[in-house]
């Protein structure tokens, strides 16, 4: 304690509490917080007290002490405070300065009072938290501050009052004081009685300040770090009726909790929210209203009629409050009184529903608020209306369809799509109706469709959205009886003797009905008698005849017509004699007797999309014109008549359609169809085409592709393609049959058997029909079959050799698969063709197989000119070419003229002439004619008149800046057995020579090389004698240079040796040998180098080699021709690069005498398993080997070695250096002759250890008795490795003073030891170094690992 006084006294200044205190206070706290961790009481005043530091010097006045602090609240009698927010704190004590205005409240963590908490920090802070207020001076006794709003978990503290920053004096220096949490509120503060929403429990977050948010608070606060332990909060509801405890999820901060939310089994109300720690509940609590809400309704739909009982589900309803289930759809709304069954259930009646609305949205009201109660889900409860029919009308009508059919009922309405099915047997046919008229919900009116089943009362069923409707008509459903109706005659035109086939087209016709005709005449003067007793005529009637129709299907009635007796018009009517009379199915019509007549067509096939000619036989009026009819299911194809002759008129056919199809004849004359005699009906089918004539098919093909049209695309069209062989000498055939695929209308795959099926000569392929094998897809433009001709062709894949000499006729060897097809008597000719890719131009005008003239880019102006060409597949004989160029004089609209004279015959429109101005082409025409006139005219001299096909557009160009070029050649087309083709402007044409093959197998055939002297690089191409094309290509290169032999075929991967090649025609551009240029090249698959080679003759060159950069090893050597890009001339050999060592590094390492590093630079080295191998002489001359602990491949020119123990026996010599593979050694080093290889390396002696003592040496008399003492010497050991104990060695000792003494010449007892004496001059010498030296040799041997001793030797005598 410390006294004070209100007059001036001597106060005690103390310094703000250390938060670094020395070492002693950090070891005592340390003890104080082991103590505290124990549980046991420290003495916080001491450990405190240990901070203070005293200022004697200088009197201070007293600042005011405090002794108590009183604060709102008491926790385990603690003085407490809300963390949540602020109140005011009341500090009492005297001697507070009035209107002192920098008094303050601090609050601070300490790491003793952490250690109290409930969670052990794993350790104890360096930095405290502090939080301030200031405080008022209210008296001389009283302080008033405000709490902090704390943003700590809550917590135990230490409270001070400072005064600008320096603690007022306390008996016991701080109070112990807390904060405590405090709940808020909740988020939500209204929740459903339910606790759930889409069947997931909710969740509830307490508001607050202080929890125990401990891995948050570490991150804010240094004082302690993460516990793996959870807070132990759980939530409480209380209500009057109940008590719910839920578990905590997640404390998210130091001001929010996270609980599950309850579900609460009462009506709705207000509980009380406590947050409980450890079971214990914390200083507050928050409100939490529950209120009712539903989850789910019983029905899906509902009755339009009302009065069904619907159950609500849900949580919290009320007895005391009055609920309403609300129907609504759009505008329109309807309440119904809800029943309180108990808090989870509420049931009400279902409307009686008259809107035109096919569902209501439910929805449950409480009547107390107005408000719409919640769902505890994201549903919407709409609820469908079911319909129900009372009444059809009518409920019988024509089967043509077309009646108004009204259906009445309930809950048909109008947003709803309806679908009306009518069964009758196996026939259904069904109506639907996207948006009903009238807009109501108790009629749909439509209209019956066209029955296409017999004559029957079919069912009813109606469907509103995908579902059937209720029937109230005697709980059975509607019906509907479909009439026989008839909708038109047909074939109304016959002969006069009768014969043709009279068609009645209707719907329904019966089975079993009587299908009478009555022929009647409607001229007076035909008065026959009834010839049919079952034909009863009335009073008026003319009756001639009277026939029993045939029923061919419910759609149609056929009748032959009768002989008439005389050229007219009769009246007939048909009538179902059986059945009940019925408007609907009587007809009649007039009948045209004529003289003429069709009996049947000359063909009743065609192609589709085809033009042909079709004869049709009968009787015909040869003054007049006949229209063909073919009537289809899509479209009418009509065509007129060519030729009328009495008994047959021919048709000129053009089916613009392309449809695979069948359809129906009739010939039309006048408008109206003549009579076709004795058939009712005539068919014709339109086959589909097949446009490919003949196909090349590749060996490795396994399907063909084939052009064609109007195929059938659809399942249930199938295709076969039949594929038949023949012999050509025993005339025998194979056939077989494949698959096909319809890609498109247009193109279909066909499956190709394999070659060894049919292995004949010629292959024929139809496409026919898979149901009717016999009846095949046509011709584009006839009505024959189309047969295919296939021809098999191989694949080229390569050539040997690759590289052919142009003077030398060589055999050239083609590789590919199935090269000759069939056996040798199909005499199919294989033809080698040499494409030269030197000497390409292209097109520039569209020419067709007719042409002789061809445009190209530029002439041919090498020399010679090539004789063949190849164009898109078709091989020409050049026989002329013409390239003119010059300037205009004068132009026209069609012409110009040149004053060069151009004399050259062609055929018109052949060749092209192509105009430029100021050198940009501005006009590409085919020439008319150009003729040679040579003379002047008024726009000046004319030497050749040009005039074009189409007309010239040159407005405005001036003639000083025309010019002209004609570039074309003449070919004759379609040369070794190619055909002439169509080709477009644009491809290429190349150069090609022709020779013949012979077949060595299947997969190899033979060919002379051509002496070609036109280009460098081409590709060898055949084909065969059906002038198709084998698949691919192999490059040949066409050389000027050969390539005989090399002088040597191995040598040094340093290289420097020169090589002699000699060959032929080095110096062919020049007989200098100047003009020509040359490398050589060496290959392997990974690595290529290059070196100039010296033109020394026409027969030979030289090249000198560089050093190999990759592993040695047999390469590839070519020379290469640098004036024409580098093209390999013919010829090569192996040359063999051999692994070659220049130089050695061998070293010690640094760490251990016995470990060595050898460093090999070289060139050819080898990434393959290698060891280096150092042989060395032992002191018995025995011959020691020593391998490398490993090695290291670097690059071609470095080899690193590492060696681990070399033995210390072994004395300093020269060592021999060899490589040792695991397997064949590709190396030449101390093998051959031929490598310069530095193959040894010098191992040196070293000292790496020394010890040192001293003796006195005594004198001794004659009789050997000690007389005195002699000399002071030291002996000397030093160990190392490598000593040649055949030679002998000296040490000196540097001292200490400069000075130095040496031993005499001793030899090494072993090669890794030696003893020495050295003569001291004084009883006493510091020793600095050692220099150890070899006799007869002048340098020192080095030390390992430096040349120094360690640390100084002290050497003092024995007295």
């Amino acid at each position: 304690p410390i006294s004070s006084s209100s007059s001036s006294s001597s106060c005690l200044q103390l310094r703000s509490l250390s938060p670094r205190p020395g070492a002693s206070m950090r070891r005592r706290s340390q003890r104080c917080w082991r103590s505290a961790r124990k549980g046991k009481q420290c003495c916080t005043g001491v450990v405190l007290l240990c901070a203070l530091i005293a200022n004697f010097g200088q009197p201070c006045v007293s600042q005011g002490i405090w002794t108590d602090v009183v604060m709102p609240d008491l926790v385990d009698a603690v003085p407490s405070f809300n963390a949540f927010r602020s109140a005011p704190i009341t500090v009492v004590g005297s001697d507070f300065v009035p209107r002192a205005g920098d008094y303050e409240c601090r609050f601070q963590t300490d790491f003793v009072i952490c250690s109290l908490f409930s969670k052990t920090p794993a350790t104890f802070c360096d930095e405290p938290e502090i939080r301030t207020s200031k405080a008022r001076v209210a008296s001389r006794s009283m302080l008033i501050c405000d709490s902090p709003v704390w943003d700590l978990p809550a917590m135990q503290l230490s409270f001070e009052v400072r005064k600008a920053g320096v603690p007022l004096l306390k008996d016991d220096f701080f109070s112990l004081v807390s904060s405590y949490a405090f709940i808020n509120s909740t988020i939500p503060s209204v929740a459903g009685a339910s606790g759930t929403y889409n069947g997931r429990q909710r969740t509830v977050t307490l508001v607050g300040a202080g929890f125990d948010a401990y891995p948050s608070f570490t991150r804010t606060c240094s004082l302690c770090y993460p516990s793996a332990q959870v807070p132990l909060y759980t939530c409480l509801f209380v209500g009057l009726q109940e008590k719910i405890e839920t578990r905590m999820l997640e404390v998210t901060s130091i001001n929010r909790v996270v609980c599950e939310m309850p579900t609460w089994r009462h009506a709705q109300s207000f509980v009380d929210v406590y947050l409980l720690h450890e079971q214990q509940p914390i200083r507050s609590q928050a409100v939490l209203n529950f209120i009712n809400e539903w989850e789910s309704v019983d029905k899906t739909e509902l009755s339009v009629h009302g009065g069904e009982v619907v159950r609500i589900t849900g949580h919290g309803f009320s007895k005391l409050e009055q609920y309403k289930c609300e129907y609504s759809a759009a505008q329109y709304a309807l309440l119904q009184d809800a029943s309180y069954v108990n808090r989870t259930l509420l049931t009400c009646l279902s409307p009686e529903w008259t809107v035109d609305f096919p569902a209501a949205t439910v929805r449950i009201l409480a009547g107390s608020t107005g408000e719409y109660l919640s769902v505890n889900s994201d549903v919407s409860f709409v609820l469908g209306f079911s319909a129900e029919v009372t009444e059809l009308s009518p409920t019988q009508g024509p089967a043509t369809g077309g009646v108004p059919i009204t259906i009445t009922g309930r809950g048909l309405f109008s947003a709803n799509e309806f679908l009306i099915k009518f069964e009758c047997g196996d026939v259904v046919q069904t109506i639907v109706l996207h948006g009903k008229t009238p807009s109501d919900a108790q009629h749909v009116v439509f209209s019956s469709p066209e029955w296409m089943g017999e004559e029957c009362k079919s069912t009813i069923s109606i469907y509103m959205s995908g579902k059937e409707v209720l029937y109230k008509l005697n709980g059975s459903k509607p019906e509907f009886a479909f009439l026989p109706s008839s909708i038109r005659m047909a074939n109304t035109t016959g002969p006069l003797q009768g014969g043709s086939f009279l068609s009645v087209i209707g719907r329904a016709y019966p089975v079993d009905g009587s299908f009478q005709f009555v022929f009647a005449g409607i001229s007076s003067s035909v008065h026959a008698a009834v010839a049919d007793a079952t034909c009863t005529c009335q009073s008026s009637c003319r009756a001639y005849r009277c026939l029993q129709g045939t029923r061919i299907s419910p759609h149609l009635i056929s009748v032959q017509i009768p002989l008439w007796p005389g050229v007219g018009i009769a009246n007939v009517s048909m009538i179902i004699a059986n059945k009940q009379p019925s408007s609907s199915a009587f007809i009649f019509a007039n009948f045209d007797y004529s003289d003429d007549f069709w009996e049947f067509p000359s063909t009743t096939f065609g192609p589709a999309g085809g033009s042909f000619l079709i004869t049709v036989f009968g009787q015909f009026l040869v003054n007049q014109q006949y229209t063909l009819r073919m009537i289809g299911d899509e479209d009418v194809v009509q065509s007129s008549s060519v030729s009328v002759l009495s008994d047959r008129v021919v048709f000129d056919v053009v089916d613009v359609n392309g449809k695979q199809r069948i359809v129906s004849l009739s010939v039309v004359r006048d408008g109206k169809e003549i009579g076709l005699k004795n058939k009712r009906e005539q068919q014709f089918s339109f086959r589909a085409v097949v446009f490919d004539q003949s196909i090349s098919v590749f060996a490795h093909q396994t399907k063909l592709t084939i052009r064609g049209r109007g195929l059938n695309t659809s399942a249930t069209s199938r295709y076969v393609c039949r594929h038949v062989s023949v012999n050509l000498l025993s005339s025998a055939t194979c056939e077989t049959t494949s698959n096909v695929t319809v890609i498109s209308d247009n193109l279909m795959e066909c499956e190709l058997p394999h070659s060894d099926v049919c292995p004949f000569c010629q292959e024929n392929l139809t496409v026919c029909y898979a149901n009717n094998p016999t009846t095949c897809l046509l011709t584009n433009s006839s009505l024959r079959a189309q047969v295919l001709t296939i021809d098999r062709v191989g694949i080229v894949e390569s050539v040997t050799p690759s590289v052919t000499y142009v003077k030398d006729y060589e055999l050239i060897t083609i590789t590919g698969t199935n090269l000759i097809f069939g056996p040798p008597f199909c005499d199919v000719e294989i033809y080698c063709d040499f494409v030269s890719d030197q000497l390409v131009r292209s097109l520039t005008w569209n020419v067709s197989e007719s042409t002789d003239w061809m445009n190209v880019d530029a002439h041919f102006s090498s020399s010679p000119a090539p004789s063949w060409l190849i164009i898109n597949d078709e091989i020409v004989f050049l026989s002329n070419q013409l390239h003119v160029a010059g300037n205009i004089s004068s132009y026209g609209g069609d012409w110009i003229c040149t004053f060069d004279l151009l004399q050259s015959s062609f055929n018109r429109a052949e060749i092209a002439i192509e105009i430029f101005a100021d050198g940009v082409s501005v006009a590409f025409q085919l020439i008319e004619k150009a003729v040679a006139v040579d003379t002047d005219t008024e726009l000046g001299y004319c030497g050749s008149n040009i005039t074009f096909v189409s007309p010239l557009n040159l407005d405005g160009v001036s003639t000083s800046s025309l010019n002209f070029t004609i570039n074309a050649i003449q070919a004759s087309r379609g040369q070794w057995n190619t055909v002439a083709r169509n080709h477009v402007r644009g491809e290429r044409v190349s150069a090609v020579n022709v020779t013949s093959s012979v077949q060595l197998e299947n997969e190899k055939i033979r060919c002379d090389a051509f002496w070609w002297d036109l280009g460098q690089t081409g590709r060898l191409r055949l084909h065969n004698s059906h002038g198709n094309f084998f698949e691919g290509a192999a490059e040949i290169i066409f050389s000027k240079s050969k390539f005989v032999d090399v002088s040597t075929s191995r040598g040094s991967a340093r290289g420097g040796d020169n090589l002699l090649i000699d060959g032929e025609s080095f110096c062919y551009s020049d007989a200098s040998c100047t003009a020509n240029h040359y490398v050589c090249r060496f290959q392997t698959i990974s690595h290529v180098q290059e070196v100039v080679a010296v033109v020394i003759s026409n027969s030979r060159i030289s090249c000198t080699t560089n050093t190999w950069l990759s592993e040695a090893g047999e390469t590839q050597l070519t020379v290469h021709d640098v004036d024409q890009n580098n093209l390999q001339i013919k010829g090569a050999a192996v040359y063999e690069f051999l692994e070659d060592i220049s130089s050695i590094v061998f070293s010690t390492s640094q760490t251990s005498w016995f470990s060595s590093t050898l460093e090999l630079h070289g060139a050819g080295f080898s990434p393959l398993s290698v060891s280096c191998v150092l042989q060395a002489k032992s002191i018995t001359g025995q011959t020691l080997s020593f391998y490398s602990l490993s090695s290291s491949y670097r690059t071609s020119s470095l080899l690193l070695c590492l060696f681990d123990t070399i033995s210390v026996d072994i004395f300093a010599q020269d060592l021999a250096v060899s490589l040792s593979r695991s397997s064949q050694s590709l190396g030449c080093c101390g093998v051959s002759s031929t490598c310069s290889c530095l193959s040894t390396v010098q191992l040196t002696e070293a000292w790496f250890e020394v010890a040192m003592n001293t003796t006195s040496d005594p004198a001794c008399n004659q009789n050997g008795e000690l007389t005195t003492t002699g000399n002071c010497a030291a002996l000397v050991t030093v160990t190392g490795a490598r000593f040649d104990v055949f030679s002998r060695y000296s040490c000196s000792l540097l001292l200490q003073d400069g000075s130095n003494i040496s031993s005499s010449f001793e030899q090494p007892t072993s090669p890794s030891t030696i003893y020495f004496k050295v003569d001291i001059a004084n009883n006493a010498a510091t020793v600095d170094d050692l220099i150890l030296r070899k006799e007869d040799l002048s340098s020192h041997i080095p030390g390992f690992p430096s040349s120094h001793l360690s640390s100084q030797f002290q050497l003092e005598c024995p007295s």
